[in-house]
């Protein structure tokens, strides 16, 4: 049932995103939000990629360099991730991000 897994891509993207966002407006540092939304994450390529982020920016590299070369990362998320922090405005890109991923899994 290819619409079915789809729609799970969807939501687990939107609920990702959000809580991404939760957790960076609380002030946690990037790298943590990412490993704890990771543990949440129900999709295996996007809670991979969340953790090879949450190292590589742990490490120094910068988020729009990690976006751009993690694999299997969705290609809206990459996008408003990147816009995000080059905006400064992280937590509101994620949580368009959320918003889309809902409105398109209707």
């Amino acid at each position: 049932m290819p619409g079915v897994a789809g729609l799970y891509q969807d939501l687990d993207r939107a609920h990702a995103a959000r809580m991404l966002s939760l957790l960076l407006r609380q002030r946690l540092p990037l790298p943590q939000a990412l490993s704890m939304v990771a543990k949440l994450t129900g999709g295996r390529e996007l809670r991979r990629g969340f953790e090879r982020m949450a190292e590589r920016i742990a490490a120094g590299e910068g988020l729009p360099e990690v976006t751009r070369s993690t694999p299997k990362l969705p290609t809206l998320l990459s996008q408003l991730l990147r816009a995000g922090a080059a905006d400064q405005e992280l937590p509101l890109a994620l949580q368009q991000a959320g918003e889309i991923y809902t409105r398109r899994s209707q």
